[in-house]
């Protein structure tokens, strides 16, 4: 592979990253500034992002000697795909709609699962 294409994909799997932190940071801060678990924003879309920054790092890791930035960017996009389930099961940031049709329930409210048969 030539190296301005590797320089080119290296760069990208670090501002992928970057943008990675930064969405963390910014549900973070949302979940301690705002008191509603409701919003506009459906964090699911996120795992787009984290399921590319997977193939990225791949790509990366195939074309470089050493593999322990692609790694730590594998990694960071599998803690942000459970990130986003956790956030999700147990109400803590949910789309408005998603919101309502689970019946409005508090922040930190384990999600209700139907056990019937």
């Amino acid at each position: 592979m030539p190296k301005a294409v590797a320089v080119f994909f290296s760069s990208l799997l670090y501002l992928v990253s970057g943008l990675h932190v930064l969405f963390w940071a910014f549900i973070v801060w949302r979940l301690i500034t705002v008191p509603e678990n409701h919003s506009s924003l459906d964090i699911k879309i996120f795992n787009v992002l984290s399921y590319s920054l997977i193939g990225l790092a791949l790509l990366v890791a195939l074309t470089r000697r050493r593999f322990y930035v692609p790694l730590a960017a594998a990694v960071l996009a599998l803690a942000s795909l459970m990130g986003v389930h956790y956030l999700d099961r147990n109400n803590l940031m949910l789309q408005y709609e998603t919101w309502i049709s689970r019946g409005m329930p508090e922040k930190g409210a384990p999600a209700k699962t139907d056990s019937s048969p």
